[in-house]
């Protein structure tokens, strides 16, 4: 299995460990000895909550995206290692979402998590995020002691 890192983007790759994984809604939460930074607030959204999509859209340079919160519904999709069909609660999103935006939060005008993207809507403007209610979830079950997934392997 490939360890994870976390890119700090000053040219140092810091090792993870995964400590928490939800393979149903494709949350991982890793632990990162060293890792001097201020974990993000998690906040839950209102239909309509306007938003910044922080991420590296087209694997490119760091942007900021506007984008709008919508609804939280009720989806059948592929889990993370593509299983089908497996039901799960999405928060829907309206705006510009691109390969590598995924992983990246959507933060309210207050800098808080209110959605995590995970997918391109396909054929439309716009994608799917994981509501903050399962990150909590995932982050309640975080322990210390790395578990053995694939997940960090795609």
């Amino acid at each position: 299995m490939n360890n994870p890192h976390v890119d700090r983007s000053d040219g140092v790759l810091l090792d993870a460990r995964v400590v928490s994984f939800d393979k149903v809604n494709d949350v991982a939460v890793l632990r990162v000895k060293g890792l001097k930074a201020t974990p993000m607030r998690l906040a839950d959204a209102d239909r309509g909550t306007p938003g910044g999509m922080l991420g590296y859209p087209g694997n490119g340079p760091y942007a900021e995206t506007p984008v709008r919160v919508g609804r939280i519904v009720e989806i059948i999709g592929r889990d993370a290692y593509g299983h089908f069909p497996t039901p799960r609660r999405v928060m829907t999103i309206r705006g510009t979402i691109r390969s590598g935006n995924s992983g990246g939060p959507v933060v309210d005008a207050e800098g808080r998590v209110i959605t995590t993207v995970f997918a391109q809507r396909a054929g439309t403007d716009g994608g799917y995020g994981v509501p903050t209610e399962l990150v909590r979830a995932a982050l309640a079950r975080a322990g210390t002691a790395a578990l053995e997934t694939d997940c960090a392997e795609r």
